[in-house]
């Protein structure tokens, strides 16, 4: 059975229909643009006790691990800005809290850290001397940057040391492991079935 309904207000004809014998389950709400009525779905299905599942298409560069992957991949083909390791930085998964993601970028933004700042060799000192209370702030950002900057370097060599795509995927996957990756999507799995 095709039910036709021109708008949201539609809710007792599907009352109607599950009183004259079809399962909610065999019924289905077909939208033009689903996400445009979402919020009305939540509220008016629970309202009538009308029982429903919500799908629309969600893209995929919102889930933490194609975002991590995403950001990394300019950094493996050697086309990467400080744009992309922060992005990188702040999914979630590279094994910073968001405190010190914040930081970092925010001490990026200051001072105009660039590609070349983070292949230097030489310590971040972009604050004056004179002033104690900064020079500690140059401090967090230098072992910040050299904890975040070292296992991609470490990553890159993997992978260009590789000699097969067996090589280079072990290798992808060593680096996810050593940030426990796995163990970090797991939880947030957890969490959205708690939820």
């Amino acid at each position: 059975t095709i039910l036709m309904m021109d708008n949201y207000r539609s809710t007792p004809e599907i009352l109607a229909a599950a009183r004259s014998g079809i399962r909610y389950r065999s019924m289905a709400v077909l939208a033009r643009d689903p996400k445009s009525y979402e919020s009305l779905f939540q509220s008016i299905f629970p309202a009538y006790d009308i029982p429903y599942f919500f799908d629309a298409p969600k893209s995929l560069s919102y889930h933490p691990l194609a975002a991590f992957l995403l950001n990394l991949t300019p950094f493996l083909e050697d086309r990467w800005n400080t744009a992309n390791l922060l992005a990188y930085l702040k999914t979630g998964l590279a094994g910073f809290t968001d405190n010190q993601a914040d930081f970092l970028e925010n001490y990026c933004l200051a001072y105009g850290i660039r590609r070349q700042h983070w292949e230097s060799g030489r310590a971040w000192k972009f604050t004056p001397p004179d002033d104690p209370r900064k020079a500690k702030r140059d401090q967090e950002a230098e072992a910040l940057r050299r904890r975040l900057f070292n296992p991609l370097i470490k990553l890159r060599e993997e992978l260009g040391e590789a000699g097969s795509l067996l090589d280079m995927l072990t290798a992808l996957y060593r680096h996810l492991e050593r940030l426990r990756v796995p163990v970090k999507l797991s939880r947030l799995a957890a969490k959205a079935l708690d939820e």
